[in-house]
């Protein structure tokens, strides 16, 4: 099944931190995979083909960001899953929302700001997690 997992919140909460964090469990999971990567200053833009199967994921979820762009370069290029960040309401969510019409299933994950350094590291690690698993999740069906 073809499934999105979309990571949003607000600015500022740790979005692009938490996906890249996901991109290196990827590639140490997985370190004979084919990857493509695109750096920029904080984001990526990233594609795993696991046994020709694709993975693609994008950091970058503010508003005019090249999000609506990834997601047709993902869509195009066949990725089983695709994981993105989004804000919570607006036009990156509509973006995503918009997948569903070409039949992929859509997971949220929510991400908060933690008051502390230590506290944030922890709950985008922990986010982090969640999503390499769903991803797992989603490349068994």
């Amino acid at each position: 099944m073809k499934t999105v997992l979309a990571l949003s919140g607000s600015s500022n909460r740790g979005k692009s931190t938490t996906l890249n964090l996901v991109i290196d469990l990827l590639k140490a999971a997985y370190p004979h995979a084919q990857v493509e990567e695109r750096r920029y200053k904080v984001d990526r833009t990233f594609v795993l083909v696991i046994d020709g199967r694709k993975v693609g994921v994008e950091t970058q979820g503010d508003p005019a960001s090249r999000l609506p762009t990834s997601l047709k370069r993902f869509v195009d290029a066949g990725c089983e899953v695709i994981v993105c960040a989004c804000r919570s309401y607006g036009a990156t969510t509509q973006s995503v929302e918009d997948l569903a019409t070409r039949d992929y299933a859509i997971q949220w994950f929510a991400k908060d700001r933690s008051d502390h350094v230590a506290d944030q590291a922890r709950d985008n690690a922990d986010v982090a997690k969640r999503i390499f698993e769903a991803v797992h999740r989603a490349l068994d069906e």
